[in-house]
């Protein structure tokens, strides 16, 4: 169960520092200028540090798993890193994409490169989340 709400968490974490905290400018601009997706990229880490590494503590304690605040702090910080460098990868190549589609009117294919980035960067979350919790030993 405790494995279950830390990826409730985590993606609740992607999801609004991917979408919610996203400005219109940069989500129209990544796609060909570096520097909005650099700043994408900053304020995804930031959010998505600061809303895991407030709820994700507090949830493990809730559930009564003992984990020591160097250890949360290790976890939040790698968790961040690693993802926040693959989220710019991933971003950098389906930004072009959907680009390409939007402009030409291929909403489908646009919203089909979509939900393959979400599936990306999904995935990617939860594996590393899994790895992460593995090397500390609580899986």
């Amino acid at each position: 169960m405790d494995i279950f709400l830390g990826i409730i968490v985590i993606l609740f974490a992607h999801f609004v520092a991917d979408f919610v905290f996203q400005p219109h400018y940069i989500a129209s601009t990544k796609s060909y200028s570096i520097s909005a997706l650099i700043q994408h990229i900053i304020i995804y880490a930031l959010s998505f540090y600061i809303i895991f590494g407030i709820a994700w503590y507090p949830l493990y304690y809730l559930m009564e798993i003992k984990i020591a605040a160097q250890v949360w702090l290790q976890l939040t910080i790698g968790i961040t890193v690693v993802n926040s460098l693959l989220h710019y990868f991933i971003d950098f190549f389906t930004s072009k994409i959907t680009k390409y589609f939007w402009d030409k009117k291929d909403y489908h294919n646009f919203f089909v490169v979509i939900g393959f980035d979400q599936l990306l960067h999904l995935s990617l979350l939860v594996f590393s989340y899994a790895q992460m919790l593995n090397n500390f030993q609580y899986i």
